[in-house]
Parts: C-alpha cells; structure tokens; sequence
C-alpha cells in the first residue's frame, strides 16, 4: 500500500497523521571493534585464572587425600626423605600443572587472536605481544603459588578424596568473584588493590593487555612480593600438618 493512500485513509477516518506507525523504529550502530577489544581485555584475565585454578585442584587433591585413600601415603612416609622434601615434591607437582595450565590457556589465547579466528575485533585495543604474554605469564606465577599451596593444605587435611572436593568447591567461588572484577569499569590496580590476592592479578593482567604496563610497575612489583609471602604461609601451614600424624591419619 503506498503511502498516500494510507494517508488519505488515515485522514478519513479522522484519525492524527502518524497513526498508522504506532512505533518509532529507531536505528543505533552496534558497539564497534574499540568495545569488543576491551571487552577482550577484560576476559582474557579472568579465564588465565580460572584455568591456573582448575590446572592444580585435581593434582593437589590426588598428592594428598587421594593417596590417604588409597593407602599408599603410609608407604611414602615410611621412606628415608624429609617430610618437608615430600611436601615441596609434591608442592612442585601441582605448581607445575598450575603453570602449564595458565601457559596453555595463554599461549592458545594468544594464537587465536593473532591468527585472527576472533575476527577483526580483538586487535584494535588489545595489547598482546610476546612480551605481554611474558608478563602476563610472570604475573600468573605467584598466583598459582598461592592456589598450589592453598589446595595442598586442604588436600593434606582432608580425610578422603571426595572430602576434598567439598573443600575445593566452595574455594572457586572465592576465587572466581576476585578473578571478575577485571570487568568493573574504572577499578585500577593500585597499592591497595595489589595486596588484595587474586584481585591484584586479575587488575595487573588487565593493565598489561590494555598496554598500561609501564604505568604500574611499582604496583606489579608489590603484587610480586605480598604473593610470594602468602604463598610461603600457606606451604609453611602444609609442612606442619604433614609433621603432625594426628593431622595425616585422622579418623
């Protein structure tokens, strides 16, 4: 129907001009590639997080409820090596998985967005070189320190595999929401931010990938050191527990 017939139509049954358009279509341009480069630069850090979590949780359950279920703990014990040699074998284990975890995660984010399979989007604003992989890969190091030991010192009070577990579990949702805040617009990493865990690396790598690197030197080095000394507490609490058998084998 053409447009002067509908109006004329409109116009005899009294009715305002218009009306045959009770809704305004309206067109807007969807966000351009500059918002899905910093979305990127948002969700690369929180799944380099998430995979340095989950690579160690099943290695630092297994080295240490799952050998008490299994009944070979006993036999480890029982062999001529310090028990503190023992823990940071099994310490290196599970740091070990953490690491490759975080390098896989962040080697094949780093091939897909230069080979291209995101598309045009992810290059404008994300900053991801070689020598921002290194960094981000130096920052996720004490990270993975502090989830190493932290799942080591459950695993060792645990008393069963699936015990465990029920330890693990709730810790990834204390993980995960420190590990978001890489998408709150505005949150900077600061001396105050770097010495809250897994908040600090969250922001740092987020700095890093937006190319803010330089700007917060300082910060990433506090970061570096308050990680380090958490991570040293936590594999000094799992030493002790792995001294005491009233911890190893209670019933």
């Amino acid at each position: 129907m053409s447009k002067a017939l509908k109006a004329e139509r409109v116009r005899a049954q009294g009715l305002p001009a218009g009306f045959e358009r009770p809704l305004l279509v309206s067109y807007q341009r969807l966000p351009g590639p500059g918002f899905m480069a910093k979305l990127m630069s948002m969700l690369l850090p929180y799944m380099i997080l998430i995979f340095s979590l989950l690579g160690a949780m099943y290695p630092a359950i297994d080295l240490g409820a799952g050998e008490k279920e299994r009944g070979t703990l006993e036999t480890l014990l029982s062999a001529p090596v310090e028990r503190q040699a023992l823990v940071m074998g099994k310490f290196g284990v599970v740091l070990a998985a953490s690491v490759v975890s975080a390098l896989l995660a962040t080697a094949s984010l780093y091939v897909s967005i230069k080979a291209g399979a995101l598309g045009k989007f992810a290059p404008e604003q994300v900053s991801f070189g070689p020598g921002e992989a290194i960094a981000a890969f130096a920052v996720v190091i004490p990270t993975a320190c502090i989830f190493s030991s932290l799942l080591m010192v459950l695993s060792v009070f645990a008393r069963s595999f699936k015990e465990a577990q029920s330890y693990a579990s709730p810790l990834q949702m204390f993980i995960i929401l420190p590990a978001f805040v890489s998408f709150i617009p505005g949150l900077e990493l600061s001396p105050a931010t770097a010495l809250v865990p897994v908040m600090n690396v969250s922001l740092a790598l987020k700095a890093i990938f937006t190319g803010e690197l330089g700007m917060h030197v300082l910060d990433i080095a506090l970061l570096l050191a308050s990680s380090v000394v958490l991570a040293g507490v936590l594999l000094w609490f799992a030493a002790r527990w792995f001294l005491r058998e009233q911890v190893l084998f209670r019933s």
